[in-house]
């Protein structure tokens, strides 16, 4: 059953629920009842009352002033101050004299001010006009131009060469011919007239090639070739010279089968650059150092000295342009012998071996040199010799070997292709217009080379002409007319009474036949060596006749001949 206090609880909580339905009712009621009236702006008035007056003053009639305000009023942004007003509003008063007293009175606080414009200022904008310069908001980026430094010439451009003679390229109407000297000054380039004429008079007709030498110039400038009616210009970029000379000057044009495209980037000085001089003084030292220990039973375990440690030295020094090679050998082991009650030797020449010294001088342009110092009549090192020597090798400077000087001429009747096959392999393949070809610079293997020439018409491809040739090629022969040679003079055992004069001398007969000879003077006897090369398509031939004779031993003859095997590489 329910107690007394729980029912008073229930009866308190209905009595709740049914006041706040009750309050809630009331609430919803009037929020339909009166509807929202927006609120109107009150309107300030003020009204300006007379005093009474008692005694009737003179008649004067004064106006009541009373000041109007408009009904309503702009409201003005809460952001922008509102001055006071700069002068009060002005109220007539009577006074006992009868005169008019002006009072100012105050403005009410709630009097509004004369409506007034308010002109909004622009605001900035963050981001301003593309062409406003931003280096005074942030540091500039400095970046370095990694070509800043480099150079890069046009046509014509004589600034990238010092004046000098250069060995270029020679193209003849589009085709490598061979490398000739090109003298390059402040404003003209320069070709010497002998050399030209020796390369290029073959090729020309003989008529033609009378009237264009008959001068007295030493050099044939780029400008004076043009207006010869030869198509001059130089390729600064490939470095290259170019010539094109119509057919009636050189009927026979020159194709280059293997030209190899050698860029000779040293031989060029350009402006601009850091040339590295040599220095005047150089010394260079290569040392070789090695220690041998033997030990064994026979001898007790007792180690060596005498292959103990040997060093030897080769120097090379520069004096200007002038080279010395020389070397000795350090050897402290044979200046000991045991079995003597001293063992180590006293004398310099026990420790010290000296293998003598050779000077030389290079003419780079012809690739010589000159040798002088412990030299002998084989140009090698001798202690007991002096002498002197003139030798010429490719290795010694800027000249180079010539290409194999094989020419085969083609004659093209009309628009063909002519493809040109080694030993079945295709090297060469060209379009040409009628003419006549000489084909050079061929690149050919050793032993035999079957060559064939293919010629076959644009208008009828079927009309194939093939032209054959066989040659043999051994790479020990030299280009027909290249040569090398050397001439020594020199005095063994520094004795002028034995003084020997030898020469030796390779030269290219043909393109396959290269020979030489050998010869050697003294005041007691004399040889003589001549030597051949023969390379043919069936193998090569070596042949070799000598005679010496000499005061003692008389006359003496030697021949000998060697042959090499060689055919197609098939």
């Amino acid at each position: 059953m329910m107690t007394v206090g729980k029912k008073r609880l229930i009866s308190i909580l209905v009595i709740l629920l049914i006041y706040m339905i009750v309050l809630l009712a009331v609430i919803s009621f009037r929020t339909i009842a009166e509807p929202e009236v927006p609120p109107a702006e009150p309107i300030a008035t003020v009204e300006i009352e007379a005093p009474h007056i008692e005694e009737a003053p003179s008649p004067i009639a004064e106006p009541v002033q009373s000041i109007e305000i408009p009904e309503t009023i702009e409201n003005i942004p809460a952001e922008v101050e509102v001055p006071e007003p700069a002068e009060p509003v002005l109220v007539t008063t009577p006074v006992d004299n009868g005169e008019l007293e002006i009072v100012p009175t105050t403005t009410p606080e709630s009097e509004p001010e004369p409506v007034q414009e308010v002109v909004e200022e622009p605001v900035p904008t963050p981001f301003p006009d593309e062409s406003t310069d931003w280096t005074e908001f942030e540091e500039p980026i400095v970046e370095e131009d990694p070509w800043a430094e480099f150079y890069v010439a046009g046509e014509e451009d004589l600034s990238i060469f010092e004046d000098g003679t250069y060995y270029v390229p020679l193209l003849v109407n589009d085709e490598y011919l061979t490398d000739i000297n090109v003298t390059f000054t402040q404003e003209h380039l320069l070709i010497e007239v002998l050399e030209f004429r020796t390369i290029i008079s073959d090729l020309l007709v003989d008529s033609f090639e009378e009237e264009f030498f008959n001068t007295t110039l030493e050099f044939f400038s780029l400008e004076y070739l043009n207006e010869q009616g030869i198509d001059t210009w130089y390729d600064y970029q490939t470095f290259e010279l170019h010539m094109n000379f119509p057919t009636w000057m050189m009927p026979t044009r020159i194709l280059s089968i293997n030209r190899g495209n050698i860029a000779r980037y040293s031989s060029y000085s350009m402006s601009g650059s850091m040339p590295i001089e040599p220095a005047r003084f150089s010394w260079f030292t290569n040392l070789s150092m090695f220690s041998l220990v033997d030990l064994n039973e026979a001898d007790n375990w007792q180690i060596d000295p005498s292959s103990l440690f040997t060093m030897q030295a080769q120097n090379s020094i520069s004096l200007f342009d002038v080279a010395f090679d020389f070397s000795y050998t350090f050897h402290p082991g044979r200046a000991y012998d045991q079995t003597l009650s001293n063992p180590w030797s006293t004398s310099t020449d026990d420790y010290l071996t000296f293998q003598g010294i050779q000077g030389f001088y290079d003419f780079k342009p012809k690739s010589l040199r000159l040798i002088f110092g412990n030299v002998n009549d084989y140009l090698g090192y001798s202690t007991d010799s002096i002498g002197i020597a003139l030798e010429k090798r490719y290795a010694y400077g800027d000249a180079t070997p010539k290409t194999h000087q094989f020419e085969y001429e083609v004659v093209v009747e009309e628009p063909s292709t002519v493809e040109v096959f080694i030993n079945e392999r295709s090297v060469y393949r060209r379009e040409l217009q009628a003419g006549i070809y000489k084909l050079r610079d061929f690149a050919f293997t050793q032993g035999a080379n079957s060559a064939k020439v293919v010629i076959s018409p644009l208008a009828n491809p079927t009309m194939v002409e093939e032209l054959d040739f066989l040659l043999g090629y051994d790479s020990r022969l030299l280009a027909k007319d290249d040569t090398l040679y050397s001439l020594s003079l020199t005095f063994p055992e520094y004795n002028i009474g034995k003084t020997t004069f030898r020469v030796n001398q390779q030269l290219g007969l043909t393109n396959t036949i290269t020979g030489s000879y050998a010869l050697a003077l003294s005041p007691t006897a004399v040889t003589l060596g001549l030597t051949g090369l023969f390379a043919s398509p069936w193998g090569s031939f070596d042949t070799l006749l000598g005679a010496s004779y000499s005061g003692p031993l008389a006359l003496g003859l030697t021949s000998k001949v060697n042959y090499r095997i060689a055919g197609p590489e098939d």
